[in-house]
Order: C-alpha cells, then sequence, then structure tokens
C-alpha cells in the first residue's frame, strides 16, 4: 500500500503505483517480475508505447525505462480482469470511509 497526499486521475494514479511497484522490486532484487494490471491504458501504453505529452505519458515512460535498464528484461506487463482481483477493489472502496482525505 502506498500512501499519497494529493488527488490525481485514476490513470495517473495506476501509473504511478507501477512505477512505485518496479522500484519496490527492484530493491528487493526480484529478477523477472511479471506485473498484472486491471487497468487497460496502462498495460496497452506500456506495451505499444505512449507519444502521450501528459504526465501519464511521462511516468510510463520512466516505468519503461526502468523495466529495460534493469533486471526485468524477461518479465511481462499484462492486463487482467476486475474480477480476478476483488480484494484490491474491496480495500480501495473501504478507503473512502476514512476520515482523512487521501488515496491508496
Amino acid at each position: 500500500m502506498l500512501w499519497l497526499n494529493h488527488v490525481c486521475s485514476s490513470d495517473v494514479g495506476e501509473v504511478l503505483g507501477f512505477s512505485y511497484a518496479i522500484q519496490w522490486v527492484h530493491e528487493l532484487q526480484f529478477i523477472n517480475v511479471d506485473f498484472e494490471f486491471d487497468a487497460k491504458k496502462v498495460v496497452d501504453y506500456f506495451n505499444e508505447g505512449s507519444n502521450a505529452i501528459s504526465d501519464f505519458g511521462a511516468i510510463i515512460d520512466k516505468c519503461r525505462r526502468s523495466c529495460n535498464n534493469s533486471h526485468f528484461k524477461n518479465s511481462k506487463v499484462e492486463f487482467s480482469s476486475k474480477q480476478g482481483s476483488a480484494v484490491v477493489h474491496t480495500l480501495a472502496r473501504e478507503t473512502n470511509f476514512l476520515t482523512i482525505p487521501c488515496v491508496f
């Protein structure tokens, strides 16, 4: 779980989570990690390339560079439907009941 002190679009939030996940597994010295998302836009832009001149595009490009420059050369970024991540969505819904206005 990552604590973010600002509110951003869901696309930017998803790709920020990806960026921090890459950093985290790199620090743990994992290799050949498969990343799975229910955000199709993140997966498509990562795998097919991005020409987006935006925060989203810049973070995707950073993620791609991080994966290419590290030991994740045999890793994959794949799409998975939301039905497969029911636990994650339950936790996300519960954050709406927090008294502190933050996004996880």
